[in-house]
């Protein structure tokens, strides 16, 4: 059967950057931190974050990276983590592994300028990747903005990654890319412009 993305058309839309992380719950205050590790140099952050556990909302955001610890008798080990407005992007070449080994999806691009995509999951080796939106990369200003270099390097849990729509028209450089994506059958890279 035909299956039709409404995102894609326009039909309708999530504005949000979204993830889902996997602690271990009621696990050591280590074991139940996250950190979103953006990038460096130019980054146009200003959002707002919602780290799916009932806490307050967090707005207002800048920093380069975010930490939240989920509550010590935390019984639920997945949160989706919700992020509203300017948000930059992730940059998990920067994060140590135990970090990386937490994000365990992927689901939405949202309406953010993405400032980069260098390193973006690197190391990601639990992480799902469900979005068919494709980002704004409009504003690729980060410290490697142009470069879509170890985007997802050694992320071998992806199956279907498709990258469809998006304007690659700005990256100079995509080596390694996807290497290590050893369990990846399907590619797609339709509608790419270079």
């Amino acid at each position: 059967g035909i299956i039709i993305n409404p995102y894609r058309f326009g039909v309708a839309s999530n504005p949000d950057f979204v993830t889902e992380w996997t602690i271990a719950a009621l696990g050591d205050a280590t074991a139940r931190t996250i950190t979103l590790f953006g990038h460096t140099a130019t980054t146009l952050n200003n959002y707002d974050v919602d780290w799916g556990d009932g806490s307050a909302i967090e707005t207002g955001i800048t920093t380069v990276d975010k930490t939240h610890e989920y509550p010590s008798d935390a019984s639920i080990q997945t949160y989706v983590v919700t992020i509203s407005n300017q948000f930059g992007g992730l940059r998990m070449s920067r994060s140590p592994q135990a970090n990386r080994d937490k994000l365990t999806k992927f689901a939405n691009w949202g309406t953010s300028q993405i400032n980069g995509v260098y390193g973006m999951f690197i190391g990601c080796s639990n992480m799902l990747y469900e979005a068919t939106d494709a980002p704004d990369l409009t504003s690729l200003i980060a410290q490697y903005g142009n470069i879509l270099s170890y985007a997802f390097w050694d992320c071998s849990l992806i199956v279907n990654l498709d990258l469809s729509g998006w304007d690659a028209s700005s990256f100079t450089q995509m080596y390694e890319t996807f290497r290590g994506t050893d369990n990846c059958e399907t590619l797609s890279l339709s509608g790419w412009t270079l």
